[in-house]
């Protein structure tokens, strides 16, 4: 993994603990990406890194579920 790639991890995954429930679209238009690779970086940041990423259909956008989970310590554990 390039340290591009894991920096955009980290910068989506704060992006989606803020708060403001982003859509795929949402993070297709901040990130300049498209539809599949901000699902992929989902995926990778949820089934790699274990980050507490849900779905809220009410709120149509992704969330943390563990608003104190460390992103930093997870990396540590996954090398």
């Amino acid at each position: 993994m390039t340290h591009d790639n894991l920096r955009f991890m980290v910068q989506l995954y704060f992006f989606i603990k803020d708060g403001r429930y982003p859509s795929n679209k949402t993070i297709q238009e901040k990130f300049n990406v498209s539809s599949r690779t901000a699902y992929r970086y989902i995926n990778i940041l949820k089934n790699r890194f274990h980050a507490p990423i849900d779905y809220d259909l009410d709120q149509k956008g992704y969330y943390s579920t563990e608003p104190d989970w460390d992103f930093v310590g997870e990396l540590q554990h996954s090398e």
